[in-house]
């Protein structure tokens, strides 16, 4: 399952909520658009009965050509997996920008696949910022990140924000430090602070990381 894969991943446990041991779910993880013109559908796995065959077909057209597609998707997903690797050289952030764009051409915004390459490209972009020479660098630098994480944040799955909710909670942290740094009102941004830091201690102790990052990003807008 790529949704619980990716939580035990990059959160450390395993999710057992009846959105993630829902296989059928697995769909909008898959999320494979159509590439047929003009079909709005996406591609849907047909185990074949008897056999441990699975074919994709379109759950609207009918189409089952996806060999395109899905050699694309992993192609662009290659590219992600390439930064977040410690072994190999990062891309560059025109690549992961381009990769991102592919994904998002070749996979429904929902799907596992365009979130994860739209965060990957954000931690990209923030990375970026530090070794930008001019403070109008980091400003269009983070301008990006902020835009990319709305992207993603208004086109994502809503259920799976409902049963998995660290990874939105997360991205809401990250909007928020961005809009602290972009913009000269620091209200909205310290309300979404406060409401992430409560929601999050239900997971974390108070002495992690996280929570103590987002106790200092918030002393710091209230300074």
């Amino acid at each position: 399952d790529i949704r619980i894969d990716a939580l035990r991943k990059g959160y450390k446990f395993a999710c057992t909520c009846h959105r993630c041991e829902d296989l059928a779910s697995n769909d909008v993880a898959f999320g494979i658009r159509c590439p047929r013109e003009g079909c709005k559908g996406r591609g849907r796995k047909q185990v074949e009965v008897g056999a441990n065959l699975s074919t994709i077909i379109c759950d609207s057209c009918g189409h089952a050509d996806f060999a395109s597609c899905i050699k694309r998707r992993d192609d662009s997903f290659a590219i992600v997996q390439r930064f977040q690797s410690e072994k190999e050289p990062k891309p560059t952030l025109d690549r992961m920008k381009a990769a991102f764009s592919a994904m998002k051409e070749c996979c429904t915004m929902d799907s596992w696949f365009a979130q994860e390459a739209g965060e990957v490209l954000v931690q990209a972009i923030l990375d970026q910022v530090g070794r930008a020479g001019t403070e109008t660098e980091q400003r269009e630098l983070c301008s990006l990140a902020l835009a990319t994480l709305n992207e993603l944040g208004t086109q994502k799955d809503e259920r799976t924000s409902e049963c998995c909710p660290l990874p939105p909670l997360v991205r809401q942290y990250k909007m928020a430090k961005l809009q602290l740094f972009l913009f000269h009102d620091p209200r909205p941004a310290m309300m979404m602070l406060q409401d992430v830091h409560a929601k999050l201690l239900v997971y974390f102790p108070r002495d992690h990381e996280l929570i103590l990052g987002l106790e200092g990003c918030m002393r710091g807008g209230m300074a």
